[in-house]
Order: structure tokens, then sequence, then C-alpha cells
């Protein structure tokens, strides 16, 4: 075997070193539970958004016990695509979404919004990963 052979040989098998250890060490998916709250003035939790990542699932849950206690939320994909809506109630206070099947590392948004007879609040729109 000629030396620029043995020397291109080499230089090969150091390229695909380098490339497995990049594969191997590559960040993971972005993907993650995420939760957001809703308090009240008195800055008690009105409310809870949660999406579980491991079922794709959203819940809401209202744990306010106000008088006219609501909570509504919803959730979009960025740039288009699936949309979910929840509310909630004293009659209802949890509600939960199936699994929504939805591809992982999209980005989605999520917003909270809710109240009682003596106020009204949002998060806003918040963003994570599916």
């Amino acid at each position: 075997m000629s030396t620029s052979t043995k020397r291109m040989a080499t230089a090969f098998g150091s390229l695909a070193a380098a490339t497995l250890a990049t594969v191997a060490l590559a960040a993971p998916a972005h993907a993650a539970d995420r939760t957001i709250q809703l308090t009240s003035p008195s800055g008690a939790v009105h409310s809870v958004l949660s999406w579980d990542d491991s079922v794709d699932t959203l819940c809401l849950t209202l744990r306010s016990g106000a008088a006219g206690a609501y909570a509504d939320a919803d959730m979009r994909l960025v740039g288009g695509g699936s949309a979910q809506y929840l509310h909630v109630s004293a009659s209802r206070p949890r509600h939960c979404t199936g699994n929504l099947s939805i591809a992982e590392d999209r980005l989605a948004e999520m917003r909270l919004y809710g109240g009682a007879n003596t106020f009204h609040s949002s998060t806003g729109w918040v963003q994570f990963y599916t």
C-alpha cells in the first residue's frame, strides 16, 4: 500500500470516527412536557394547562373555587395544522384531549385564559415543541 493510500485510509477512518461521535452526541429532541399557569390577582393558581409529550395529550385543570370560575385554552401548530380548544368550569374542572398524534419536534403554541366573577386574564401565546 502506498504512503498516499495509507494517508487517505487514515483520514477516512478519522472522518468516520468523528461522524459517529457526532451522531452519538447529537442533541436530544426538543420535545418536552410543558405547563403554564394562570393566576388570580391574589396570586393563587387559578388554572393549569399541561402538554404531556409522552402521550401527545393536552390537559386543562381548573383549580379555583371562586364563584363563576372558568378557564379556556387553545393549542395550535405554528405554521398551520392541528388546533385544539378546551373549556373547564366548576361542573367539569378537568378536560384532556385524547392522543393528538402530532409529529415529534413540531413547534406549537398554547394559551390559557379565564377568570371568575371578579377577574379575567390570559397568559398569551407560549411556544413549545411537541
